[in-house]
C-alpha cells in the first residue's frame, strides 16, 4: 500500500472506531453479564478478532509490514541471529533484550510478520491479565465496559494487530505487574514491572514512583525492580556495551503530536530542547506529589488494608494514564503509540465518565490513528519551522496537519485533567468505600 492508501485505510478504521466506541459502552451498560463464563466468552472474541484480522490483513490481502518493523525491529532481530550485539555492532533505540525477544520470534518464523504476531499474543495475553484484574478488583460494570472499549479501540487494532507496536509489551508487563501488586506478590511484580524497562524502552521507568507511592509495603517490590535492572543492564555493561545508547540515540529527536511542535510552529523557531525536558519533568512531579499527597492523607490511612488495595488499583489507573498523557502532550518526541502503555488503564477511566466523554474518546481515537501518518504521508515530516513556512505559504495540508495537531492536543488535555481529578477524588472520605461508584468525568 502507498502512504495515502494506508492514510485513507487509518482514517476509515478510526472513523469505524469512534462510532463503535459508544454503542459498545451503551451495550456494556445494559449488559448483566458478569463472573468468569462471561470473561472467557469475552477473551475467546477479543483473541477471534485480532487473529482474525492479523490474517486479513496479512494472509488474504498480503499487505506487507510497514513502519517500525522493516525499519528497526526485523533487521536488529537479523543482527542478533548473526551473532552481533546491540549497543556496539548496531545502533538501537530499544532497551537491552528487546531485540533478543524479536530474534527469538523470527528464529521460529523467518519473517517479520512473526515480530508483529508476537505483539498480537502479547496484547491477548495483557487482556487476559487486566480481566483477572478487573474481575478481582472493580466492581460493577466499568470493568466489562472498559472491555469492551478496547475491543473496538482503533489504536489497538493499528498500533497493535497491522503495526506490531513494541508498546503493547509494556503494557502487557505492567498489567502483570499490576495484577501482581493486588495479590501482595510484591518481589514478582516488581520483577515484572522491570522487565518492561529490560525488553522494550527506557519510558516504562517513569511509572516506578507511581507503584512505590501506592503501596504501604514496597521494600520487597523496590528490590524485585531493581535487582532486575541491575542484572540485565550489569551483564550488558559488563560486556563493555553502552547501555546509554538508547537515550542518546532518541535525545534530541523532535516531532509532531505534542505542545512542544505546535508552539515552534507558532513562533516559527525551534526552543531549547532543555525547556521541553524540564516542563515535561516538572508536570510528572507534580502528578507524583498529587499521589503522594493523597495516599498519605488522613483519609488514606484510616483505610484497612484489605480495602486498601481498591484505591490502589484505582490510584494506581488514574497515575498511570496521567504519567502517560503528560509525556504524550509534552515530550517534544510524541508519537501516539505511546499510548498503548496505559491503553486499558485509560478505557477504565473512560468507562467511567459521562457519555459525552466517551463520545470524545471515539473521536480522540479516529484522530490519534491520523495524525502522524497525515504528517509523514502528505507532509514528508516536516519540523516546526518547515510546518510555519508551508503555512505561511497558504499550504492546505499544512492547515489540515494543524487542525489535527490541535484536536489530538485538546483530547491530551482533557483526558490528562479526567485522571488528575479521578487522583484527586481518591482524597475524599467516601472513596475508601468504593472508589468505582461515581463517574470520574
Amino acid at each position: 500500500m502507498t502512504g495515502i492508501q494506508t492514510l485513507a485505510a487509518r482514517g476509515l478504521l478510526g472513523l469505524a472506531g469512534a462510532l463503535a466506541t459508544p454503542l459498545v459502552a451503551r451495550m456494556a451498560r445494559r449488559d448483566a453479564g458478569a463472573g468468569e463464563r462471561w470473561d472467557r466468552v469475552f477473551l475467546a472474541v477479543f483473541a477471534l478478532s485480532r487473529l482474525l484480522l492479523y490474517g486479513l490483513v496479512f494472509g488474504l490481502l498480503h499487505l506487507a509490514p510497514r513502519g517500525d518493523i522493516p525499519a528497526f525491529y526485523y533487521p536488529q532481530a537479523l543482527h542478533v541471529l548473526a551473532g552481533q550485539r546491540p549497543y556496539r555492532d548496531f545502533i538501537s533505540s530499544y532497551a537491552p533484550l528487546h531485540s533478543y525477544l524479536d530474534a527469538a520470534a523470527v528464529l521460529l518464523w523467518h519473517s517479520p510478520l512473526a515480530i508483529i504476531l508476537l505483539a498480537v499474543l502479547a496484547e491477548i495475553a495483557m487482556m487476559a491479565t487486566w480481566s483477572a484484574v478487573t474481575r478481582g478488583f472493580i466492581p460493577g460494570h466499568s470493568g466489562r465496559t472498559a472491555r469492551w472499549l478496547y475491543l473496538v479501540s482503533p489504536l489497538s487494532v493499528m498500533f497493535v494487530t497491522v503495526d506490531g507496536q513494541n508498546n503493547v509489551l509494556i503494557g502487557l508487563l505492567l498489567a502483570l505487574a499490576v495484577l501482581l501488586a493486588l495479590r501482595e506478590r510484591r518481589a514478582l511484580s516488581g520483577i515484572s514491572y522491570a522487565l518492561s524497562a529490560c525488553v522494550v524502552k527506557f519510558l516504562s521507568l517513569i511509572y516506578l514512583p507511581v507503584f512505590v507511592l501506592t503501596m504501604r509495603r514496597w521494600s520487597a517490590w523496590l528490590a524485585g525492580t531493581l535487582l532486575t535492572l541491575a542484572v540485565v543492564y550489569g551483564s550488558f555493561a559488563a560486556m563493555h556495551l553502552p547501555i546509554q545508547q538508547p537515550l542518546t540515540a532518541e535525545g534530541d529527536h523532535r516531532g509532531a503530536g505534542c505542545l512542544p511542535y505546535v508552539i515552534e510552529v507558532l513562533a516559527g523557531r525551534q526552543l531549547s530542547g532543555h525547556l521541553w525536558d524540564g516542563l515535561l519533568v516538572l508536570a510528572l512531579l507534580l502528578i507524583l506529589g498529587l499521589i503522594l499527597i493523597v495516599s498519605r492523607s488522613h483519609e488514606a490511612q484510616r483505610i484497612a488494608m484489605e480495602k486498601w488495595r481498591g484505591v490502589q488499583l484505582y490510584l494506581l489507573l488514574h497515575g498511570m494514564t496521567a504519567m502517560t498523557i503528560a509525556v504524550l502532550l509534552l515530550s517534544k518526541k510524541s508519537w501516539p503509540t505511546y499510548v498503548l502503555m496505559a491503553l486499558f488503564p485509560l478505557c477504565v477511566l473512560v468507562a467511567q465518565s459521562r457519555p459525552l466523554t466517551i463520545w470524545l474518546f471515539g473521536l480522540f481515537q479516529c484522530v490519534a490513528v491520523v495524525e502522524h501518518s497525515f504528517w509523514a504521508s502528505i507532509l514528508s515530516q516536516p519540523d516546526s519551522v518547515q510546518m510555519r513556512t508551508l503555512l505561511s505559504a497558504g499550504n492546505h495540508a499544512a492547515f489540515v496537519q494543524m487542525g489535527l495537531e490541535i484536536l489530538l492536543l485538546a483530547g491530551y488535555v482533557l483526558f490528562l485533567g479526567i485522571a488528575v481529578r479521578g487522583i484527586r477524588r481518591s482524597a475524599l472520605s467516601r472513596i475508601p468505600i468504593s472508589p468505582w461508584d461515581e463517574p470520574a468525568g
